[in-house]
């Protein structure tokens, strides 16, 4: 994965992982919003970065 600002986190990351293909498009949906969470707050636990509760379980579940 290449570098990118840190305002730019977002659309990094959909660009990043465009033509990713994990089987299910839900599954890349939600790389790309863990990856999003992620980069905004680089050193916060998964917990605290994702935000609300389903989004921590769907991180987890991802992992």
């Amino acid at each position: 994965m290449s570098s990118h600002p840190q305002g730019s986190a977002p659309s990094w990351s959909r660009q990043e992982f465009a033509d990713l293909d994990l089987g299910d498009t839900r599954l890349n949906a939600r790389l790309v919003h863990i990856t999003d969470a992620l980069t905004a707050q680089p050193m916060s636990p998964i917990s605290t970065a994702c935000g609300d509760w389903s989004a921590v379980k769907a991180a987890y579940r991802f992992f």
